[in-house]
């Protein structure tokens, strides 16, 4: 069984975490039961997406992000001074000065 342990502490299932059960003539339906609960749904669910993609494609997807983001901040400082240049030019051609 696969329960992660931090990301769904919110929703952890107490009859198999803290409580368990003591009969096991009705361990069946104790898993039944488990197995139609939120937190048993949401970890199925994440183990299930934690296996599509190997650890390569996680962190290639992570540094592709990081890569796009820096590039996004130096297209947007570059815009910034090329306004701050076209200013400057202005100014000088202008006479008038900076304040």
């Amino acid at each position: 069984m696969f329960k992660s342990n931090s990301l769904n502490i919110g929703q952890s299932d107490e009859a198999f975490t803290t409580r368990g059960f003591k009969t096991w003539s009705t361990s069946t339906t104790s898993f039944k039961k488990h197995q139609k609960t939120k937190s048993h749904f949401y970890s199925t669910e994440s183990l299930s997406n934690f296996h599509k993609k190997s650890i390569d494609v996680v962190l290639d997807e992570a540094k592709e992000l990081v890569l796009s983001k820096r590039e996004s901040d130096r297209l947007n400082n570059r815009s910034i001074m090329q306004r701050l240049i076209d200013i400057t030019i202005l100014l000088d051609k202008s006479g008038k000065s900076f304040r």
